[in-house]
């Protein structure tokens, strides 16, 4: 959980240590952007979701066939 990994991780001076959960979202910082990471992730997000289609509806024909 988000908590074990928490637990294990090195911490700052600022941070708290009891839980994640109680622990201030990170400010954005416009300098980490990369454009060009961006545009591989929406590519990947874009060619899983076409998978998972393909594959419910092969499921789908799949169950069609048995009944």
């Amino acid at each position: 959980t988000a908590e074990e990994i928490w637990r294990y991780m090195p911490k700052t001076e600022n941070e708290n240590t009891f839980s994640i959960m109680l622990e201030d979202y990170p400010k954005y910082d416009e300098k980490l952007y990369d454009k060009e990471l961006d545009d591989k992730f929406k590519k990947i997000i874009e060619i899983k979701e076409l998978a998972s289609k393909k594959l419910e509806e092969a499921r789908e024909e799949k169950e069609k066939k048995l009944v």
